[in-house]
């Protein structure tokens, strides 16, 4: 099973503040996440792919602008 990190090894990992990682949370941006209970958690996998698509996204804009 793949190991699910916490706002704060997230955080580090994609060199942000954890108090960034929530404010995406709250805000609605589309991290993927997992809510165990009262905590959130991440999967690592998951993020990966998202921060992907997101450059991919990006890339794709510049071209067309």
């Amino acid at each position: 099973m793949e190991k699910l990190l916490n706002a704060s090894e997230l955080a580090e990992i994609i060199g942000i503040k954890a108090a960034t990682v929530y404010s995406w949370i709250i805000r609605g941006v589309d991290i993927p996440h997992i809510k165990v209970e009262r905590t959130i958690r991440f999967r690592e996998k998951a993020v990966q792919d998202w921060l992907l698509r997101k450059e991919e996204e990006r890339k794709k804009r510049r071209f067309e602008a």
